[in-house]
């Protein structure tokens, strides 16, 4: 049987299509976005800033007295402050509003502002920031996924339809 190259065009753009649909369909039912009422009541923790920086940025960690923040995330994926505090030394006291949200990691502290402790901003976000974040992480995702899938699935029903040819 022969395909032509435009069938498995039209079939990976349905694939990527329902893939990416289902995905918008169901994460955000089960972690939605978060709201500007949840991100304007933060918490606020001071203490002593310490950061590791992993390969990669797998592993990086940005701590303060032992509790990891993040600056910004989605509902799949997060990403450390240490793009913004890195100029910091190891031991500085610092003040970080934050705010507890949920991801498919569980619950992630994310920092809205971070000052030194002369009072001096070293990163600070407002709730609408945020929120463009989380849903442009998202999409990002949801694409990388949805790619993924196609590649796997043209993949497979390109070796079975071809199989009788191989052998």
């Amino acid at each position: 049987m022969r395909v032509s190259a435009i069938s498995y065009l039209v079939f990976s753009i349905v694939v990527f299509a329902i893939s990416f649909g289902i995905q918008a369909l169901i994460v955000p039912y089960f972690l939605p976005a978060p709201t500007i009422e949840d991100l304007g009541r933060p918490l606020e923790v001071t203490g002593t800033y310490t950061y590791f920086d992993g390969a990669r940025s797998s592993q990086s960690a940005v701590t303060v007295d032992g509790m990891k923040f993040y600056c910004g995330t989605g509902a799949l994926s997060s990403f450390t402050c240490l793009k913004y505090t890195h100029g910091l030394p190891q031991r500085t006291s610092v003040t970080v509003q934050f705010v507890n949200l949920k991801s498919l990691f569980g619950h992630i502290a994310v920092a809205m502002s971070i000052k030194s402790s002369s009072g001096a901003k070293i990163f600070s976000q407002k709730p609408i920031q945020f929120i463009k974040t989380w849903k442009s992480e998202n999409l990002f995702w949801f694409s990388v996924n949805s790619l993924i899938l196609v590649i796997v699935v043209v993949g497979a029903t390109r070796i079975y339809l071809t199989r009788s040819i191989m052998v």
